[in-house]
């Protein structure tokens, strides 16, 4: 299980630490393994950043896992309701963005 949170926010525990506890008994013998990566993509520059270390991350993954189950924690504006993906602008005010689907494949 991946587990995407945003940099710099502080979160304790929560539902993916919760899943994972849950799950772990279930892989007595391994099989089960959980990584936690920041992510930081409030502007371009640092989606592109993102976009090559992801990638390599995936590939890494996909030539030992036959599954990858990734979580995204639900840090959102509370007026808009889209999700945080970063800072932007030296004073690092957190940005949000629209996202207009959840799924998807890992190809």
């Amino acid at each position: 299980m991946i587990h995407l949170i945003l940099v710099d926010h502080d979160t304790a525990s929560g539902c993916f630490d919760l899943a994972c506890d849950f799950l772990r008994p279930y892989f007595p013998t391994g099989g089960f393994e959980v990584c936690t990566i920041a992510f930081d993509i409030g502007n371009a520059l640092k989606v592109e950043s993102y976009q090559s270390k992801a990638s390599a991350i995936v590939q890494a993954l996909k030539s030992s896992w036959m599954r990858i189950v990734i979580a995204i924690t639900n840090h959102t504006d509370n007026d808009r309701g889209d999700p945080f993906v970063g800072y932007e602008g030296k004073k690092k005010v957190y940005v949000s963005a629209h996202i207009h689907s959840v799924s998807g494949h890992l190809d």
